[in-house]
């Protein structure tokens, strides 16, 4: 919204300018009879306040001189306040935005924390969006941040394997982390660094390699996913047993129809 206002001012300022050099360059033609690129420059000189090579020769070029001048006037301070207001605008519009997420991280409770916003991490994302649990999004690179803004969600900016960015990301009042980075390496720090903190935490963790998911368990993770391999054996089963496997798919996902299964706790 704040970058259409800008536009229209910038397109009313060069509109101003054009108009005001038109008019200049007409008028100095028709009151002095100076050539047309003499007059444009005339009126050019005139309108930046640049000064003058002569004293215009006629009562009339010397009052279009000072219209100009008084038009200059006006649009460099317009131009200057455009400026200074882009200049302001975007940074009290980022504290205020800061501000605001600041507030709305202390007010999580039982939230889900999904550190890294890649492919599998937006999917998480999506699903907790669908089933309406609040969650927080902590990465730091450039995509993932660009991805984590235009879906709107809770973002944070930071390196997930830092003990402080996890407390910042509200650590001990969450009740889980999913550590869905692309490097493994991150993943492990992650868990280790949560489990450390909360150790009844739930923890989810992406492995991209079998030998990283004894690792992620080690570490602390509830459940490690490995997404290569869960994706052959649903395509497996998705020849073998396909009915069994579309059901199974409709009813464990949050962004699907109605039907869904829901766990719930009996306590005695």
């Amino acid at each position: 919204m704040a970058e259409h206002v800008r536009l229209r001012q910038m397109a009313r300022l060069l509109l101003a300018i054009a108009v005001t050099l038109v008019a200049g360059t007409v008028a100095f033609h028709e009151s002095i009879g100076e050539s047309w690129f003499q007059s444009f420059y005339r009126s050019v000189v005139t309108v930046t306040l640049t000064g003058l090579d002569s004293v215009p020769a006629s009562n009339g070029a010397r009052v279009i001189s000072i219209a100009l001048v008084a038009v200059g006037i006006t649009i460099i301070a317009y131009a200057g306040a455009v400026i200074v207001e882009a200049v302001a605008g975007g940074v009290v519009t980022g504290a205020l935005a800061e501000r605001r997420r600041e507030r709305a991280i202390q007010q999580l409770h039982d939230h889900f924390i999904i550190c890294g916003y890649g492919r599998v991490g937006r999917r998480v994302g999506e699903e907790f969006r669908a089933a309406g649990v609040p969650f927080l999004v902590l990465d730091f690179h450039e995509d993932a941040v660009e991805a984590a803004r235009d879906d709107e969600v809770l973002l944070l900016e930071g390196d997930a394997t830092l003990d402080e960015n996890l407390r910042r990301a509200a650590l001990e009042r969450a009740r889980g982390l999913v550590a869905a980075s692309d490097s493994d390496a991150d993943n492990l720090y992650v868990v280790l660094s949560a489990r450390s903190a909360r150790p009844d935490l739930t923890i989810v963790a992406r492995a991209s390699r079998a030998d990283s998911e004894r690792k992620l368990t080690l570490a602390g993770a509830d459940r490690v996913v490995l997404p290569y391999t869960t994706a052959g054996q649903v395509m497996a089963n998705l020849v073998l047993k396909p009915q069994v496997t579309a059901f199974l798919d409709v009813v464990t996902t949050a962004t699907g129809p109605d039907l869904q299964l829901a766990e719930i706790e009996v306590r005695d």
